[in-house]
């Protein structure tokens, strides 16, 4: 809900109070209603008191495990790059999806409800289907499409071989594609656990492709267009 209404404001300021005193005041009521009416589970191989000095230590020991967990769930990082280029566009923007979300329980009914559009990568006529109507509806409520052209994250901070799917639809929209060079984010997620120094991460838009002299055939050309004006931008 929170989602959608930030989209529908364009981020404005009291949306963006509204989200977060709502979202506040939420988990504190479900806290009180939790500790008020589940009852706390039989405890098994129960540990033995400890002492001030070693209870500090060990939990000190479960956080920091807990924290080296969180590259165990590398999709976090994308969700986190999706929220920061919202924060960069500032206009109604959504997303390319792939389909493996839909198996995340209520994220896949905010993404429904908020006009992202899911993309089987393992079935051509699939994606092609979600990509059409994709296309149909933005005849209906005109917004930004983000694409991800590499399809993955990069291992080694350099970029990948382009899809053509961008360029395709591009073409088939009419839809001007703008270049973002994404510059920082490899190093930021490289960063050990407890690094607290500052990390810059830039978002650098290019000069708007005009896509509506473009034909199918042209998109081998278009594709090699897009990575070449984000290379020039990209700062590492």
């Amino acid at each position: 809900l929170h989602l959608i209404i930030l989209l529908a404001t364009v981020f404005a300021e009291w949306a963006v109070q509204f989200s977060l005193a709502s979202s506040g005041i939420w988990l504190y009521g479900f806290a009180l209603i939790t500790f008020a009416w589940v009852p706390e589970p039989p405890v098994e191989n129960e540990m033995e008191k400890l002492k001030f000095r070693d209870a500090a230590r060990f939990a000190v020991g479960e956080v920091t495990q807990t924290l080296k967990d969180y590259k165990d769930f590398p999709h976090l990082f994308l969700y986190m790059l999706a929220y920061f280029l919202f924060i960069a566009v500032k206009r109604y923007t959504v997303f390319i999806a792939k389909s493996e979300l839909r198996n995340i329980p209520i994220f896949k009914s905010i993404l429904d409800r908020a006009g992202f559009i899911f993309v089987d990568r393992k079935n051509n006529d699939s994606a092609i289907k979600s990509m059409n109507n994709l296309i149909d509806d933005i005849e209906k409520t005109p917004r930004s499409v983000a694409i991800f052209p590499e399809g993955t994250r990069t291992k080694d901070g350099e970029l990948l071989p382009f899809k053509k799917g961008a360029a395709i639809f591009g073409i088939n929209t009419k839809i001007p594609i703008i270049p973002v060079a994404i510059s920082g984010t490899y190093h930021w997620s490289k960063k050990k656990l407890f690094d607290l120094s500052q990390s810059v991460i830039t978002f650098e838009f290019g000069e708007p492709i005009i896509t509506k002299n473009y034909s199918f055939e042209d998109r081998d050309h278009l594709t090699k267009k897009i990575k070449s004006d984000i290379e020039k931008m990209k700062v590492n």
